[in-house]
């Protein structure tokens, strides 16, 4: 090899590795390194900086994932077993079945990430290494573009992300298929072509070749420009999400048993953010929901139904005040011990937070969530009533009236915290009293206490 040639080579690999050594660097990333490697250029290209990198103290290891949707899948494998071999890199191969119930594609992701983890876990590394490049950002980037999406999905593949309990880092996603290509190339090194990538059925491929090359031959930089917006939607919506968080600790409660968002709360916040609020405040609740969806539950804070259905039986309860979350299958809640707690020396309180019970009626009480059949005398009046009745005449949201902690004395309801104290509470002169104190939540308030 002509020695010009020879240093032309080692200039495009040494800066393909520095630029890995400079991502690594800044992304502050542990020692333990598991590689992707199929056998393509891309993840060959990764391999061999992954490995260069030893000499500054970094492990590196290899997880192949064999599919098997393809006649060459074994030569796939074989391959990239011989090229660890040669780099002295722990090769980890595994097999997978692709479920054929939906897109390949997708499928074949599925599992293959499901394979990622397992070899993660049994290497115990600190980061997943993918091999994705600016061209593989420009053809995503326009795979959701044609879905529809905001800023949040147009800012595509992030280079530092997590999934399913691995770190995944993207080392070359700022480097193009042809600067791969072209160093492996002039080094020597080979690769295995996927037959599969010329075949237009797939989603990805005909966006490569149909769309996004044609793009670059037409106006060159496209795909350079496509992915500088991809950036600057990446920075946009890091700003927006802080501003989503902020905004979703200010007017949604995501503890148990009752998850709410504040309908005025949110009905304050511009558009943008109200979509972000109600799609957080549902991840929280452990429901995902598309744009559809969340546009239906956003128009229904101005004019709002008695309920939006969700997936699994779930709903969306609205009150003037309130969006509740219930779900379909609801789980069993127990009062919280250490709800109540006792004001030694004090025979006062304001009925909501803090009240005195005859000493005499203390044995009788029990702390329980209301019944069908419960009864509560309003204090200073002569009749009961049905306890629902003066929760609804109280305006107390229906979702929460089951999860209040009540005093009891079996149907007779003496004192319903946050609410009102019963007649049969009045203490006679001299009396002696408990007084307990409200220690828990009340289930329309944040978890801090306050009341959103």
């Amino acid at each position: 090899m002509p020695r010009e040639v020879e240093s032309a080579v080692e200039h495009q690999m040494d800066r393909l590795t520095a630029q890995t050594r400079q991502f690594l660097r800044a992304a502050q990333a542990g020692p333990k390194l598991l590689a992707a490697v199929s056998g393509g250029a891309d993840s060959v290209c990764l391999l061999l900086c992954a490995a260069a990198l030893r000499v500054e103290g970094y492990q590196v290891s290899a997880v192949h994932v064999r599919h098997d949707l393809r006649d060459t899948a074994a030569r796939d494998e074989a391959f990239v077993q011989a090229l660890c071999e040669k780099l002295d890199v722990p090769f980890y191969p595994v097999s997978v079945r692709v479920p054929r119930t939906g897109s390949v594609e997708n499928e074949a992701r599925q599992v293959r990430y499901q394979a990622f983890g397992q070899i993660y876990r049994k290497t115990g590394s600190d980061a997943l290494l993918l091999a994705h490049h600016r061209n593989d950002q420009a053809e995503t980037v326009m795979m959701r573009l044609i879905r529809g999406c905001g800023a949040e999905g147009l800012s595509a593949m992030k280079p530092d992300s997590a999934r399913g309990g691995m770190r995944i880092l993207r080392p070359l996603l700022a480097v193009s298929a042809d600067e791969i290509r072209s160093a492996l190339r002039e080094s020597g090194q080979e690769w295995r072509e996927d037959e599969t990538n010329q075949d237009p059925r797939y989603t990805r491929n005909f966006l490569r070749h149909q769309v996004v090359n044609p793009l670059e031959e037409r106006f060159p930089g496209s795909i350079g420009g496509i992915c500088r917006t991809a950036e600057l939607l990446a920075a946009d919506n890091d700003f927006m999400s802080t501003q989503a968080e902020a905004a979703l600790s200010d007017t949604a409660c995501l503890e148990m048993p009752c998850r709410f968002l504040s309908r005025a709360g949110v009905l304050a916040l511009h558009p943008a953010l109200q979509r972000r609020v109600i799609r957080l405040f549902l991840s929280g609740c452990g429901r995902e929901t598309g744009f559809d969806k969340t546009e239906e539950i956003r128009l229904a804070l101005t004019d709002p139904p008695a309920a939006v259905n969700l997936d699994a039986g779930d709903r969306l309860l609205f009150s003037p005040e309130r969006i509740h979350f219930v779900p379909g299958n609801p789980p069993e809640w127990k009062v919280p011990d250490g709800f109540f707690r006792t004001l030694p020396g004090h025979r006062t309180g304001d009925g909501k937070t803090v009240q005195a019970v005859p000493a005499r009626l203390y044995p009788l009480c029990t702390v329980r969530f209301a019944r069908e059949g419960d009864r509560f005398q309003p204090f200073g009046h002569q009749r009961s009533v049905p306890l629902s009745r003066f929760l609804i005449d109280r305006k107390i949201d229906r979702h929460f009236r089951a999860y209040i902690p009540l005093l009891c004395m079996e149907n007779v309801v003496l004192w319903i915290p946050g609410v009102a104290a019963s007649e049969q509470l009045r203490l006679r002169s001299g009396e002696d009293a408990v007084t307990l104190a409200v220690s828990g939540r009340l289930p329309w308030q944040a978890a801090a206490g306050e009341e959103i």
